[in-house]
């Protein structure tokens, strides 16, 4: 997603850490980036995003106010789904794979490969 970049994003104490203050007053807008967000941490309404500078903030992760976020003007959002599925237990060689309760994928047997 987009982001206004605020002249205070450069600030030694900021770029150090990484951490985006508050939005106070009239900011100076630098210019605009692209930036991943990767969390949101509801105890301190704060997100979680990459920059694309590695040498910004902590290995270029950042955490910015909620409220420093405007949608409307970030231009076009995509977000991914990353909830992911338990995977199942390996299975020993020669053995059907237990199937869980309420499981209803079809089993695949693993495949061996004979010594030889």
């Amino acid at each position: 997603m987009g982001l206004a970049i605020p002249a205070i994003m450069f600030d030694q104490g900021v770029s150090s850490f990484g951490a985006l203050p508050e939005e106070e007053g009239q900011r100076q807008i630098l210019g605009g980036k692209t930036i991943v967000i990767l969390g949101y941490d509801g105890e301190t309404d704060r997100w979680l995003f990459l920059s694309p500078w590695p040498d910004w903030g902590i290995g270029g992760l950042g955490w910015m106010p909620a409220g420093g976020l405007d949608l409307e003007a970030s231009g076009p959002v995509w977000s991914i789904d990353a909830s992911l599925e338990p995977l199942d237990p390996p299975t020993p060689i020669g053995e059907e794979p237990a199937k869980r309760s309420g499981d209803k994928r079809p089993h695949r047997r693993t495949p061996t490969v004979a010594a030889g």
